[in-house]
């Protein structure tokens, strides 16, 4: 068989035929934690109130807030989305669903979560999800996120109009240059409540650099001055596109972490579809992107996902170790340690030394 065809064909096997996952409310109590995760969307609003939004673009960003229960005993990086028979102790689940009427009262719920949170925890994470997502597998991945990575500040997940189905990647495409806009004006937004960082996946990560790209073509320095660092996880960027990205910004000022992979079979797919044209997320890109003067964490060697194995394209949010890494804040001061020759070992974790970061030529003078 030839490789695009394996490739292709076990990309289709593994997306199967699970039934939709849906943000149906449950009514309590929840056996374990709670968290609570702000959306803006561009997506279109559907009828069906078990997904609440689908794949249809929207002009206008539309607000929500949510309370998700966080199924006890679980072990990080594990999600189990509802089933037809809801069970809160090993399931995440909606317990609460608000709309928010405004971008002012959506501005105020910030501003409320954060001035909650301890004062040196008060940054508002922002998570931009990938390729082939839906709403309610957005949300429940958000929540996750913020209870693995142990967030205090708000949680603000931006979902753009993926439209959630396997085939639809040249759909998607178009979905996340239209959803940079959604993007700009969400930072915008975020920018007057306080300090931001951007947790972006996949796809999610080419929204995130042609929003930042926009806000510098603008001039708007007074909120990408707020910004305190961008995280690309499995970049699915074409990496000639991310160079021109690069150059409208300066790097000294906007710390952007990339991590990149040997194994990420998601990206080599992509890359095949795309005409062959290697994406940012590529550990072979490595030098390249050090010469852009962005920080590179190879994860190759990262076996810990708890689900997504075969792809290993999930390893930001399914890896225990990867998760522990970004929780802790061990990855930032390693980085910013620095080492001689550029080439930081990444030690302490729950497997010693798995992962290489590479410091950006430029900061190394």
């Amino acid at each position: 068989m030839k490789r695009r065809a394996f490739l292709l064909g076990s990309t289709a096997m593994l997306a199967g035929c699970a039934p939709p996952v849906l943000l149906t409310t449950f009514p309590g109590p929840a056996p374990g934690e709670v968290e609570e995760v702000l959306v803006a969307t561009s997506r279109a609003p559907t009828d069906d109130p078990g997904m609440m939004f689908d794949g249809v673009r929207s002009d206008t960003l539309h607000y929500y807030h949510l309370n998700i229960s966080v199924p006890p005993n679980r072990t990080p990086g594990r999600l189990a989305y509802p089933g037809t028979t809801p069970d809160p102790q090993r399931e995440f689940m909606a317990l609460e669903q608000r709309e928010i009427a405004d971008e002012t009262a959506f501005s105020a719920a910030v501003s409320r979560t954060r001035n909650n949170a301890p004062a040196n925890e008060r940054t508002t994470l922002v998570f931009v999800h990938g390729y082939n997502m839906t709403y309610p597998e957005a949300v429940f991945r958000a929540a996750q996120l913020r209870a693995d990575l142990d967030v205090d500040g708000p949680t603000v997940l931006y979902s753009w109009p993926s439209a959630g189905r396997i085939g639809l990647y040249a759909y998607d495409r178009d979905s996340a240059l239209f959803g940079r806009e959604g993007l700009a004006d969400l930072l915008v937004t975020l920018s007057k409540t306080g300090k931001v960082a951007i947790l972006a996946h996949s796809m999610g990560t080419s929204i995130t650099m042609e929003a930042i790209r926009t806000l510098r073509l603008q001039g708007r320095n007074d909120v990408l001055n707020q910004l305190e660092g961008v995280l690309l996880a499995e970049a699915d960027i074409d990496i000639d596109v991310f160079r021109r990205q690069i150059e409208d910004l300066d790097t000294t000022r906007l710390p952007i972490i990339v991590t990149a992979s040997d194994r990420d079979r998601a990206l080599m797919v992509s890359s095949i579809i795309t005409g062959g044209h290697p994406r940012v997320g590529n550990a072979e890109n490595i030098d390249a992107l050090n010469d852009l003067g962005v920080f590179v964490v190879d994860i190759s060697a990262i076996e810990d996902q708890a689900e997504d194995s075969v792809l290993g394209h999930n390893a930001f949010a399914t890896s225990p170790t990867m998760l522990s890494l970004l929780g802790s804040g061990d990855l930032i001061a390693a980085l910013q340690q620095g080492d001689p020759d550029g080439v930081v070992l990444l030690r302490g974790v729950a497997n010693a030394s798995f992962a290489i970061a590479y410091l950006p030529t430029l900061i190394l003078g």
